[in-house]
């Protein structure tokens, strides 16, 4: 019986070549132009001063807030467990945490799957809640107050 053969060697680069520096504001074709925006602002990267604004992503939430987020999302996970077998008052519950929620962190669309989960009765045992304001408190820059 012969021994296997090696498979073959294929040449891949080691390093891609540096690719052209544009000028903030050019186009593609390299010339300036008037209406495109800095590429810093069209990824989204922009300053957080100028962005701003409560529901802005990139403006962060101050840890006081983060803390209320918890609280919010802990009481809430603890009223749906004595509230279990009363599917209506649970969907009160959830929908008073959902806009608290919102309240606190601005709107996020991590939130809506959690409120989704939250309306399946044998889903709302689970710590939800909890898991997502761990998440998002997280995940959020942190803003000073």
């Amino acid at each position: 019986m012969e021994p296997p053969r090696p498979p073959p060697r294929v040449h891949v680069p080691e390093v891609l070549p540096p690719a052209p520096e544009r000028a903030p504001g050019a186009t593609l074709g390299g010339t300036p132009s008037s209406e495109s925006p800095p590429l810093a602002a069209s990824r989204g990267d922009a300053d957080p001063a100028q962005a701003g604004g409560r529901f802005s992503a990139v403006a962060g939430v101050t840890t006081r807030r983060k803390v209320l987020a918890l609280l919010v999302a802990a009481a809430s996970d603890a009223l749906s467990l004595g509230t279990q077998f009363a599917p209506p008052l649970q969907w009160a519950i959830d929908v008073v945490t959902a806009l608290l929620l919102f309240w606190v962190f601005g709107f996020r669309w991590p939130l809506l799957p959690v409120f989704v989960m939250e309306a399946i009765p044998g889903l709302a045992t689970f710590p939800t809640w909890i898991l997502a304001t761990s998440v998002l408190a997280g995940t959020t820059p942190t803003r000073k107050a």
